[in-house]
Order: structure tokens, then C-alpha cells, then sequence
């Protein structure tokens, strides 16, 4: 159960941090 709740949590943050660190990304390389 709890391997469950951390490849959530892990799916979750991925999701997150590409939608946060993409828009950076470009920027960053403009």
C-alpha cells in the first residue's frame, strides 16, 4: 500500500515539476 501511495506521489511531482520547469526551460534557453 504504501509503494502504491509513493508511485502516486512520484507520478504527481513529475507532472508538476514538467509543468513548471518547462516553461523555465525555454525561457532560460531563449
Amino acid at each position: 500500500m504504501l509503494w502504491r501511495s509513493v508511485a502516486g506521489f512520484a507520478n504527481f511531482f513529475r507532472s508538476f515539476m514538467s509543468r513548471l520547469l518547462r516553461p523555465l526551460l525555454s525561457t532560460v534557453t531563449t
